[in-house]
């Protein structure tokens, strides 16, 4: 199933430029979308206007302090996204460095829309 959708998003475009390990890690969270978590890094002001459906909103310079109240361990699966990938890039790295080990940068809210929808 991984690899299947690997191939079907890789065909439509929408993880293109991204590496190999985060296109598998993106396929596993989908494929357990459930026991995922999806974080819109954006401020609360553009979460309220729109945000992917499920998504809970941790604005990326908060990312270090309020992590611990929404994911079960650090080794669950979590996605991010902002409105261009910068912020959740930035939250990513900070994540990455609190040993959180299955994150991936979505990138911008346009891709995480057609990825997460």
């Amino acid at each position: 199933m991984k690899k299947l959708l690997i191939e079907i998003f890789s065909i439509l475009g929408i993880i293109h430029g991204c590496r190999e390990s985060e296109k598998a890690l993106i396929a596993e969270i989908l494929d357990n979308r459930k026991s995922s978590l999806i974080i819109d890094t954006r401020s609360s002001r553009e979460y309220s206007r729109s945000h992917v459906k499920g998504a809970i909103n941790i604005p990326h310079h908060a990312i270090g302090n309020e992590i611990s109240k929404h994911a079960k361990s650090k080794d669950q699966k979590i996605m991010l996204y902002c409105l261009s990938g910068s912020r959740a890039a930035a939250a990513n790295r900070r994540l990455k460095s609190l040993g959180y080990t299955k994150t991936v940068n979505v990138g911008g809210y346009s891709k995480a829309k057609r990825i997460l929808a």
